[in-house]
């Protein structure tokens, strides 16, 4: 039996390589339509800026296993940026910018840039800006190098967790949100900052229980209550000094 040579086994690896590509081309399709559905377990990848702002149609529905890369660009829509449809976590990495033309404060119909009905991953320089709610998760909530500007709900989660990540000009930047069972249970989600920064934000981190802050500037937090209690305007939990 022959040695293993060097040079052989770097053809061999070289090899794999390509058979690799053709599995992993076909897992990517472009995103060039407002409205576009991503299907089960593909990547769907920008290829240039999308303006869907014009309708009230999602930019870009994700079903099931799918995932968005923005890629750069940047989507524009007026009611919803990104919908996940029945998606255990709904994964977006940037870089780029999921925006609405302006910042709607009236009593119409909420706009959400990413709506999950369970869990939202965001990473990698996703921007999301102009929007009612940032992000609406029924479940787990993870921003990794994000930045959120000018909303009035940053985002929300059960729990949220932020690493990297900016916020900005926002009304309520992060927030644990809460829920019943239909026992009557009560249950809520935690709070966890490390490494971000918060400024210009009414309250920058509003939860339940106390927030887990590590290397992170900001200055006001909001201790939730049931019934509902007024934002004292401080740092109710103590923990931005």
């Amino acid at each position: 039996m022959g040695s293993w040579t060097a040079p052989r086994l770097a053809s061999i690896a070289l090899l794999s390589l390509l058979l690799a590509r053709p599995a992993a081309a076909g897992n990517l399709v472009d995103v060039t339509a407002c409205g576009q559905v991503v299907p089960k377990g593909k990547i769907g990848v920008l290829t240039g800026d999308l303006d869907c702002s014009s309708t009230n149609v999602e930019g870009v529905r994700l079903l099931n296993g799918s995932k968005l890369r923005l890629a750069g660009f940047t989507l524009t829509a007026s009611r919803f940026g990104v919908m996940c449809e029945n998606v255990a976590v709904c994964r977006i990495s940037g870089p780029g910018t999921i925006r609405r033309p302006t910042l709607d404060t009236s009593e119409a119909p909420e706009n959400y840039a990413v709506f999950s009905g369970r869990g939202v991953e965001l990473r990698d320089g996703v921007t999301l800006e102009n929007w009612q709610l940032g992000v609406f998760s029924g479940g787990a909530t993870v921003l990794k190098d994000v930045v959120i500007n000018s909303c009035i709900n940053g985002a929300g989660g059960r729990p949220v967790r932020a690493i990297g990540s900016t916020f900005t000009n926002n009304r309520y930047a992060l927030y644990g949100t809460g829920a019943t069972s239909p026992g009557g249970q009560f249950s809520f989600g935690g709070v966890r900052v490390k490494d971000s920064t918060f400024s210009g934000n009414l309250v920058d981190m509003s939860s339940f229980g106390r927030p887990s802050v590590r290397g992170t500037t900001c200055s006001t937090s909001w201790y939730l209550t049931r019934p509902s209690t007024p934002f004292s305007g401080g740092d109710d939990w103590g923990v931005c000094g």
